[in-house]
Formats: structure tokens, C-alpha cells, sequence
């Protein structure tokens, strides 16, 4: 599952329709470090699905430097156990505070991804995880993209401590064109009650991505669009007073 992830998740040309669908535990559509934590979770015994109501969906703090080529994300959180990372080019060199960190397992596959979970479901020592990618050409921050899961494999809230993040506005939606997933990246300045739908060429609205109080920070949402037509399809944010609508293209 893990391979499969760092391939492209439902859309990974390397696995079966039946393999995909057995590594969507959680059913919704989509793989990726949620359901690797959910099958941890089940190797171990411990019987924990997304509907229990233990652990906690809390937050993640990333902060990042540059030292040359070099990139460092560091994660701060009490409950995090996994993280998913998608960055703009392909990540080839990638390691860990290991020293800090030995429960922790690092995957990448030449691709765009890398995973880090812990295979025995803890969290980061000392809560906080640093992360050094080497040979990184310039890019804007903006374009990587985090999921988070906590111990029973819950979405947790990610939040970019770094002002060009923090603004009202759908900061990436990737990729797109796309086939049938894509993930749509916003920023919020501050908490606030929002509302992000999806919308048809005719303004018919076919889906609700996501809606209520978020925490100030970077959030991402996937968009599972099978069963759709090929098309334009419109997302549409709304924060309080701010409203912003930005274009996909489904391509089958």
C-alpha cells in the first residue's frame, strides 16, 4: 500500500482495480497515509477504525528553512504518527532526524512523495519530526502538500507556520488536469467557517468537499471524481466575506 501511495494512490498504474480496492480501507475513494496507518493499526491488534473515538484529530505545525540545495520541514505535533509529503519535483534524496526518531520508517520511489510512519502506531519523540531534502531547485512553498493522519488514522489539520502561507485563498489544486483525483490545497489567515464545493459548467453544485470552522494554516482536500464526465468543473471557496472559484479540468 505503501508502494501504491507513492505511485499515485487510485490512480497508481502499478496495482490491480481489486489491489486498490482493498487498500482503500477507510472507503472513501482515495489512499493514502490514512489507510497505511489503519492497516498498521490492524496488523497490530488494535481493532481502531476512524469511527472510534479514541486518539485526538488536532493539528500539525510545519515551519521550514533552505541551507543551500538542502530543504528542512519540521513537523510539530503530540498525536501525529504518519505524514504524507507531495512536492513539485521528484524527491531522490530524503532522510530523517533518525537519531531522534528510530521508530519512524522513511519511503520514497523516486516520485514526487514521500511517507514517514511510525509501523508501531507512536507519535513523534519529543513531538517534533525534522525532514531534509537535498537537491531541491527553487520553488514556491505554497506547492507542497501535506497529509497527516494521528494513531486510529483520522485527517489531521495541517498549519504552515510561515506567513506567505497563511491568506485567504485556494493555493493549488493537483494535479490539473487530473484522473480521477486530484487534491485541492487553500489557506486561511485566521479560524474561520468555510465552505468548499464543487461545480458544473452549468453551476449545478455535484459535490461538497468540505465545510465548518477550520484553524488558521494550510488545509488539503482530495476530490475523487470518478463516476463524473470528462470536463471543466469549477471549486469554489467560501471564508466569511472572501470568495474565490478556480478552475479543473477532468480529463478521462
Amino acid at each position: 500500500v505503501v508502494n501504491m501511495v507513492l505511485t499515485g494512490g487510485i490512480s497508481s498504474p502499478d496495482f490491480t482495480d481489486c489491489e486498490k480496492s482493498n487498500a482503500d480501507i477507510d472507503g472513501n475513494g482515495t489512499i493514502n497515509i490514512l489507510d497505511v496507518i489503519q492497516i498498521i493499526n490492524l496488523v497490530l491488534g488494535n481493532g481502531l477504525s476512524i469511527n472510534d473515538s479514541l486518539g485526538s484529530i488536532d493539528y500539525v505545525d510545519v515551519t521550514y528553512t533552505k541551507e543551500g540545495d538542502d530543504l528542512f520541514l519540521t513537523f510539530g505535533s503530540q498525536y501525529a504518527v504518519g505524514l504524507e509529503i507531495a512536492l513539485p519535483g521528484i524527491i531522490s534524496n530524503a532522510m530523517i532526524d533518525a537519531s531522534n526518531q528510530s521508530d519512524f520508517t522513511l519511503a520514497t520511489k523516486n516520485t514526487n512523495k514521500c511517507l514517514i510512519y511510525s509501523p508501531m502506531n507512536k507519535t513523534f519523540n519529543n513531538n517534533s519530526l525534522t525532514l531534509q531534502i537535498s537537491g531541491v531547485s527553487e520553488f514556491d512553498i505554497k506547492d507542497i502538500n501535506v497529509i497527516a493522519g494521528n494513531d486510529v488514522g483520522q485527517e489531521m489539520q495541517v498549519r504552515w507556520l510561515a506567513p506567505e502561507v497563511h491568506n485567504f485563498e485556494i493555493s493549488k489544486m493537483y494535479p490539473n488536469p487530473f484522473n480521477p483525483v486530484t487534491t485541492i490545497s487553500y489557506g486561511l489567515p485566521s479560524d474561520t467557517d468555510i465552505l468548499l464545493n464543487v461545480y458544473d459548467v452549468e453551476g449545478r453544485k455535484i459535490a461538497t468537499l468540505t465545510k465548518g470552522i477550520r484553524m488558521a494554516g494550510t488545509h488539503s482536500v482530495e476530490w475523487n471524481a470518478e463516476g463524473y464526465p470528462s470536463g471543466v468543473y469549477f471549486v469554489k471557496l467560501d471564508a466569511g466575506d472572501f470568495t474565490q472559484t478556480q478552475k479543473l479540468m477532468l480529463v478521462k
